[in-house]
This record gives C-alpha cells, structure tokens and sequence, in this order.
C-alpha cells in the first residue's frame, strides 16, 4: 500500500510517497533520531560548561531550550510523563501476579505509537513564528520538571495540564494547531472510560453481548443469552460483558490515534469521515472477536481479560488506527489525482 506523507509536521509541502511499513518505521526512527540529538546536545552542554567555555555553553543552552520557545523539549517531557503512568502502571501488574510477562502486558501500545508520533512531528515542525518570554519558557519548564519529578508516577493531572497549557499557547499559530490538538486529544483520551460514564459503556455492553450471541450462533456454537451474561450450550462457564469491557471503551482511543496519524497530511473532511466508520467497524469486530474466543472456556476468558491477550488486544488497536489512516491517505491520494487527469478523451477513428 501507499500513502502520500505531506506536511507541516515536515515543515514541506512536498509530498513523499512510502508505503506503510516503511512510514511506520520513519516515524519511529525520527523519534529515536530527535531523542538521540537531545541527549547529544545535552552532553554537549555539560562537557562545555566543564571547560568553562561560556559562551559555547550559551549557545547551546539556546539552541536546546530557546529555539521554538524550547517546545519540542517540553512536548518531549509530556511524553515522559505519560510513558511513566505507563510503566507505572505495568510494573503494579508485575507486583500483583509476580510474571515477568506481566510486564510486557501492562503496556499501552497504542498510546507509546501516538507520542511516537507527536514527538517526531514536534521535533521536525517549523516553530519560527513561537517566540515566547523567558519568563514562559522558565514557568513551563518548571511546571514539567516538577510534574515529573515531584508527583507520584501514576498521576495522570500533570499530562493533562502540561498537554492542555501547550495546545493553549498553540491555538494562535495557525501552523501549529493541529499539533496543539494532538496534545490534547492523546492526554484526555483516558477521560473517555471513567465510571462516570458507565451508563454509555453498559449500553454498548448489550449490544456487544448481543451481537456476540448472534455471531458465536452463525459459526456453530449454540449459546444462551441472559442480558449481559453469555453461556456456551453445555458448558458450565459463562462471562459477563461488563461497562468495561465494552467496545465503546475501545473507539474512542483508536479515533483518536486514527486522527493523530492523519493529521499533517492533506485528507478531504469525507474521506476522514470514512476512515472514522471503517475504523469503528473495525472496533466492534476486534471486540466481538475478543468476547467470542473469552467465552469458548475460563482459560480464554482469563487470557484476553487479563492476560497477554490485553497487549495483543492493544497492538491490534494500535494497527487499525495506523493503517485506516495509511489507507484513507491512500484513497484520497488517488481519488484526487483521478480528479486532476480527469476522463480520459473519446477517441474518434
């Protein structure tokens, strides 16, 4: 497949034809290049000012923390942050079932594969019309190195805030503010599956358990269904189709990242639109797939519940996101280009 990468993210209007593997792995690189660079220059810093060269150790301090109004530095440690909440998050899973696995299975993969994404784009965007005071560039750093350093490691506030601040000042650069909204959408996307909202989620429950029953029928397997609760025909395990365990806890982060990936490239409103039903139906068929396979025995259920299945469950997000929007860049590439040639000439004999 091929996808046409234009951007403000690149700072160009050129655009660069690469397929989707091959633009997965650019991203990736440019966000291992850009941290790479930070360190280097970092190091820099500390051996410049060990030779007392002020004025090298200026320099670099400027082209760290003053270019862009030090930006891509603060957006970098937002990203910090939430990869924190992360392994905070994976490391309580290892404490509680003792299995180095467990690990690996605490691990948010679509959320590292949309700060990827920001944090190269960040890195690569034009910041030359940002020109902030020291007075917000010293706040702003305060405030990160403090949400960083200082709250406990699973605290979600701090990203929120950091992420919100940054979008804020974003909004009146015109350039920018897609990346403004990056920040935003990936740092309130948790919101989206608090008990608040249980009531929504237990609507999709039903109809979740619903087309569950129906599809498990269709393949073979006769079931009974009682509300939420479904039944293998003789077997003596049933499973529960909880609020959270619904597919609307799914959809909105995958539209999310659906969105985060397709932004900085040029998509029309329609087919963005489709790329948001695709993605959706794609949601439902990885859940109800998920509650057919946990339903089959308790091994299963436990497995995709809490289990590895729970990383594979994520990478499986993490590809629909991509590669919808791999795919609607793709169409709409064409789509336009079928535009400009137009219908080709009658010809006449």
């Amino acid at each position: 497949m091929e996808l046409r990468a234009t951007d403000h993210a690149c700072g160009s209007t050129e655009g660069e034809t690469f397929d989707g593997f091959e633009g997965a792995r650019q991203i990736l690189w440019d966000f291992v290049a850009g941290s790479g660079k930070c360190i280097h220059i970092v190091s820099q810093l500390r051996s410049t000012v060990s030779s007392s060269d002020k004025d090298a150790a200026v320099k670099i301090w400027q082209r760290v923390f003053v270019a862009g109004g030090g930006y891509p530095l603060l957006i970098s440690f937002a990203a910090l942050m939430d990869v924190r909440r992360t392994a905070a998050f994976a490391l309580n899973r290892f404490y509680d079932f003792g299995q180095a696995l467990s690990l690996v299975e605490g691990v948010n993969y679509l959320l590292l594969a949309e700060w990827i994404y920001i944090v190269s784009a960040a890195w690569k965007a034009d910041w030359s019309a940002v020109k902030p005071g020291w007075v917000e560039r010293g706040l702003g750093l305060f405030v990160t190195l403090v949400a960083l350093f200082g709250v406990a490691a699973a605290a979600h506030w701090p990203t929120i805030a950091v992420c919100i601040l940054i979008a804020a000042r974003l909004s009146f650069q015109p350039n920018l503010r897609w990346l403004g909204f990056c920040l935003v959408a990936v740092a309130v996307q948790n919101l989206f599956v608090r008990p608040e909202l249980d009531s929504i989620h237990g609507a999709f429950a039903h109809l979740d358990a619903w087309i569950t029953h129906h599809f498990l029928a269709a393949t073979g397997f006769a079931n009974d269904l009682r509300g939420v609760v479904l039944q293998l025909q003789g077997a003596n395990f049933a499973i529960e189709v909880q609020p959270a365990c619904a597919t609307s806890g799914i959809i909105p982060a995958v539209l999310i990242a659906f969105f985060i990936f397709t932004l900085g490239r040029r998509i029309s409103a329609s087919s963005l639109a489709l790329g948001a039903v695709v993605a959706v139906g794609a949601c439902f068929v990885l859940n109800i797939l998920r509650l057919s396979l946990m339903a089959q025995s308790e091994a299963y259920a436990h497995y995709w519940h809490e289990g590895e299945g729970t990383s594979i469950l994520s990478l499986a997000m993490c590809v629909i996101a991509y590669w919808t929007a791999s795919a609607v860049a793709h169409y709409d590439e064409r789509r336009q280009d079928a535009q400009v040639i137009g219908p080709p000439e009658n010809l006449h004999v």
